[in-house]
């Protein structure tokens, strides 16, 4: 560490991450050298991760922007301002992005009109802007603790803060444990530093200090180091409990036999050790510890004085004790003293050794009392108010806390955290007494959830949410909400079910909300049938739906869902009509409705409504033949949805992008894509990516040489198609065996009937750039046979086809070869 503080000058700086197992002292290691930095004039920012606040969005951002704006002494004005001549995008709304996280109220009124997934990212860049000032000019360091209890909304920003080591005199200090390493951990490119267990002269050194030193006392420092593994954290606890029962005199025996050993009481796990000293504390310490663990990892006295009704003396008195024990560390936070645990694991065993009968009084009595501090201001604290409701049983203040808590996330496009905070409400609703009230309030929250949990791509729970909503609705006979269920089942169906089940449940939607005279869901509900015969590959039922959608919510924007806006559903019709379009090969058409969409989704600026235009101008573009624009089109795409969550969009956009890559001959590249799209697929249930993923594996391996293999997946992906009802996905199969018999090079026949079966079919749907392509290919192969009249018939048709859609580089290369002969 002292290598890469030296390593950092005014250019450029380090990052350096502490990784060992609990209890190895990544911690006391980390404060220590920071304790030197800043006797070297170092600036210091810290923040850390803790287990209560995973479910919180941004918490660790919020500690590191507070930490930032005392280190620089700057006011929120300032933090916010920018120095760049050319302002980013958005940069006028960075005032509000922090007075947002750190749970300030909101004084421009545009932030409320923001869409979520914009929001967290202005969030983001404010923070990120807020903190390069302060570490700008002078050396910095900062330590990020126990990476493996961050936030997710924080975990997705995070590396921008580490970029900042690349161009400023920063270094960033990490610690994470080895034995809760997330994926994204694993993955960063940092120098790591291993802790292990200390090697027998330091942890004999360390027992020398604590016990003292004699001859009497070697026998029993070895059991201890036996005992612990020589881990820090475990020979002071064992230390400890040594110290506390009484060591042996020096003129003792010389020896300890395993049976004085265990008289000595000495637990067989820190667990153990950490509860024997907790047990023979005074009762009212004891209490206090176990008050102070249920309330969280940072405990503030105030709020103990209000839960216990203790004079604030007597109660900092008592504090005082357990930090002379060792069991809290006092701390400093921004001028107000909290105090935190020194070790989790002794937070844990404090928590565990109060009785269960008597947790849910005891978070009871901390809920009431963090009401009463925060009245006025709860959405400050929603988390953790959630939190003890839901400890305490309180299914009614669980439930008013979770959904605040939920609404709190998605305003922060914290898709994770939202579906988190949703379920903990739809689980608090129903554990509280039956009634109609109860009912009406579990199938309000489930379909008010479906703004969360289908971008976020939970496929399984949405749907069952869905069906759960409309299940209860039909048992109260409550039509209004049952007409929900069955448009929002539809919705999940295109992703989670079969085209022929969303155009079932769809048409089902449109006779209820017929029958009742519901304009609000119609749109939505025409919406869904058109993406459900898009993927039944009727174009010209689903051109007929789609319009009929976008005419409704241009001319009514009001007739909207709740949760959606006309603006947003008008962005999906363009980009599903452009998808259509391309398909029956009217390109100019598909050009003008992906154009609206991104005309649009500008006009908006919503993160999700910019990932439909782009994939709807990446696929056009991939189908006309120019694809260095369709790679950086799809590339946009895939990069929005990745920094934003929206995982609904992954293995679509990753599936056509390695399409294209195939197409440009990385084969080797699409492959290792699409095995990602296709593992992302599997893990959100994405059904028609799951379909027609292995079809577009099957052009990557005929293109390496592989035809056996790409037959045998362009059949299992075909035979699936049809199984399933995707007719457009079967045509695009059959083409992807054609092609991989053409090149085996082993019975033409065998291939030339193929691509007449890819021919009848792209026929009977109206997909006139894949008959194209089948009738140019089957042109080529017939050539190759000498059947040179049959050759030309099919060029001939293939030419006027592409003319016809204008896939200029498809039609130049079939006249290329119609030249030669």
């Amino acid at each position: 560490m002292q290598r890469a503080a030296g390593e950092v000058d005014a250019a450029s700086g380090r990052v350096v991450a502490l990784v060992g197992t609990a209890g190895i002292g990544k911690s006391r290691m980390a404060h220590q050298f920071l304790g030197g930095l800043r006797q070297q004039n170092w600036q210091v920012l810290e923040a850390d991760g803790n287990p209560l606040e995973q479910a919180v969005p941004f918490a660790l951002f919020k500690k590191l922007l507070q930490s930032a704006l005392a280190a620089g002494d700057l006011a929120l004005t300032d933090a916010a301002t920018v120095s760049a001549a050319e302002p980013p995008p958005h940069s006028d709304l960075w005032p509000a992005a922090l007075q947002a996280i750190l749970d300030q109220s909101v004084t421009d009124a545009r932030w409320g009109e923001l869409e979520p997934l914009l929001r967290r990212r202005v969030i983001g860049d404010a923070v990120l802007n807020a903190i390069d000032k302060v570490v700008a000019t002078r050396p910095t360091v900062l330590l990020l603790e126990d990476l493996h209890w961050i936030d997710g909304q924080s975990e997705a920003a995070i590396e921008g803060v580490l970029s900042l080591a690349a161009h400023r005199p920063l270094l960033v200090l990490l610690t994470w444990r080895t034995e809760n390493t997330p994926g994204w951990l694993a993955r960063l490119d940092v120098r790591r530093i291993w802790l292990r267990s200390l090697d027998t002269e330091a942890a004999t050194a360390l027992l020398d200090g604590m016990l003292g030193v004699g001859a009497h006392l070697d026998d029993i420092k070895g059991h201890v180091l036996r005992h612990t593994g020589q881990v820090p954290l475990f020979i002071e606890e064992v230390a400890r409990q040594l110290i506390a029962g009484g060591l042996p005199p020096a003129n003792g025996a010389a020896s300890l036999s395993k049976a004085a050993w265990e008289a000595l009481g000495i637990p067989p796990t820190v667990q153990g050790v950490i509860a024997s000293r907790i047990d023979r504390l005074p009762n009212e310490d004891k209490t206090l510890l176990q008050l102070a663990s249920a309330v969280g990892p940072l405990v503030s006295p105030q709020l103990l004085a209000a839960v216990t009704g203790m004079p604030m003396a007597p109660l900092q008195s008592r504090l005082w004790s357990l930090e002379i024990l060792d069991f809290l560390v006092e701390s400093r936070w921004l001028a107000s003293v909290e105090y935190v645990f020194a070790h989790d694991l002794i937070r844990q065993v404090a928590y565990d050794s109060i009785l269960r009968s008597q947790r849910g009084e005891l978070h009871q009595r901390i809920l009431a009392a963090m009401e009463t501090g925060a009245a006025g201001r709860e959405e400050e604290v929603v988390e953790a108010l959630c939190q003890h409701a839901v400890k305490a049983q309180d299914w009614a203040k669980a439930d008013r806390y979770g959904h605040l808590a939920a609404k709190k996330a998605f305003a922060r496009s914290a898709f994770r955290d939202a579906t988190e905070y949703f379920q903990i409400a739809m689980d608090a609703v129903d554990k509280q007494p039956e009634s109609t009230v109860r009912e009406r309030r579990a199938i309000d929250l489930r379909i008010e959830s479906r703004v969360v949990f289908g971008p976020f791509g939970k496929m399984e729970e949405w749907f069952g949410l869905c069906r759960e909503a409309e299940q209860r609705s039909e048992k109260m006979q409550d039509e209004g909400r049952r007409l929900a269920s069955i448009a929002m089942r539809a919705a999940a169906l295109n992703f989670y079910g079969t085209p022929y089940e969303g155009i079932a449940a769809g048409e089902e939607a449109l006779a209820l909300v017929n029958q009742l005279a519901n304009r609000t869901w119609l749109g939505f509900v025409e919406f869904g049938l058109g993406q459900s015969h898009f993927l039944a590959g009727r174009f010209r039922e689903a051109e007929r739906w789609l319009e009929k959608a976008s005419t409704r919510f241009a001319g009514a924007p009001g007739d909207v869902p709740p949760g959606v806006t006309a603006s947003n559903l008008l962005v999906l019709c363009c980009m599903m009509k452009s998808i259509v379009y391309v398909w029956l090969g009217e390109f100019e058409c598909a050009e003008k409705c992906a154009d609206d969409a991104r005309q649009l989704a500008q006009a908006e600026g919503r993160q999700y409504d910019l990932i439909s235009a782009c994939y709807a101008h990446g696929v056009l573009e991939l189908w006309r033949g120019n694809l260095p624009t369709a790679e950086e089109e799809l590339g946009h795409a895939l990069k929005l949805a990745q920094d934003n969550e929206v995982r609904q969009f992954l293995p679509l956009v990753m599936g056509s992008l390695a399409n294209v890559h195939t197409q440009m001959g990385n084969a080797t590249g699409a492959e290792a894509l699409l095995l990602k799209a296709k593992e992302e697929a599997e893990s959100l249930g994405h059904q028609s990516s799951m379909v027609v993923i292995p079809a577009y594996l099957s052009s990557a391996y005929n293109q390496l040489g592989d035809s056996l293999r790409a037959i045998t997946l362009a059949r299992a992906c075909r035979a699936g198609a049809k199984q399933r009802g995707y007719v457009g996905i079967e045509a695009l199969a059959a083409l992807a065996e054609a092609n991989a018999l053409a090149a085996k090079g082993a019975g033409a026949d065998e291939a030339i009937d193929c691509f007449k079966q890819v021919i009848e079919l792209a026929s009977r749907i109206e997909a006139r750039p894949l008959l194209g392509l089948a009738r140019s290919a089957l042109g080529r192969l017939l050539a190759d046979s000498g059947r040179m009249a049959e050759a030309q018939e099919e060029l001939f048709q293939a030419i006027a086809l592409f003319d016809r859609s204008k896939m200029t580089a498809q039609l130049e290369s079939a006249r290329s070869l119609l030249s030669r002969f």
